[in-house]
């Protein structure tokens, strides 16, 4: 994860750098340093595994996200590359009860992720591809027998996905994306059926549209 984080954060140096160059230039369209919001829906599913209560919960809600990034041209190739951090507000939960004793909960609060980009250009549009670094938080309550245990816990985890952008000006671009994101695996254990452990797996597609504006 280490490796990975000091990866992003080298390419958004470089980007970085890439802009302050283009900066006194008339720079393509999707390039320069940017932020925006974004809102959209989230679906997934969140399955525990390990013990008798073995099950999976379907889990939906809404979400709206705040982003900031950087992105140039790649030396003197068409494609576009940057990088992109985002930090998002979540209401998405589900529940679900096991064997009619156990009963499993679990909601999604908050989320955020650092990735790169790279697309292609056709025009005004860019289609791109993007990946890295997720984290956030599943509360997560299990119930059986009368006792309760829970885990809140930030999890790390990978995210992918791509989307497309149309640039209405040098300034203003409206964007359509999907990201998929896999989180490690909650973990919880009930001590009255002997101390089975459950791990709760959370897999999440988030389906966003919004806006971002050009900084500099």
């Amino acid at each position: 994860m280490k490796h990975i984080l000091t990866s992003i954060a080298l390419a958004g140096c470089i980007v970085l750098a890439g802009c302050v160059t283009a900066g006194a230039q008339e720079r393509p369209h999707h390039t320069g340093v940017y932020a925006g919001l974004l809102m959209g829906a989230s679906t997934g599913l969140a399955d525990a595994s390990g013990s008798i209560l073995a099950t999976s919960v379907d889990v939906s809600g809404i979400e709206l996200s705040g982003v900031i990034g950087a992105a140039t041209r790649l030396g003197a190739s068409p494609l576009i590359v940057g990088v992109e951090a985002d930090l998002t507000w979540k209401n998405v939960t589900g529940s679900e009860t096991a064997l009619g004793i156990a009963a499993l909960q679990t909601q999604q609060d908050w989320a955020g992720s650092l990735r790169a980009r790279i697309g292609v250009p056709f025009d005004r549009f860019l289609i791109y591809l993007t990946g890295g670094v997720a984290f956030g938080a599943n509360d997560t309550s299990l119930s059986a027998f009368g006792t309760t245990l829970s885990n809140d816990e930030t999890l790390w985890g990978w995210v992918l996905g791509g989307g497309v952008e149309y640039a209405i000006n040098q300034h203003v671009a409206l964007r359509a994306e999907v990201l998929r994101t896999e989180l490690a695996d909650a973990k919880l254990s009930l001590a009255t059926l002997g101390g089975p452990l459950v791990k709760l797996e959370s897999v999440s597609t988030a389906f966003r549209l919004g806006a971002v504006v050009s900084l500099w």
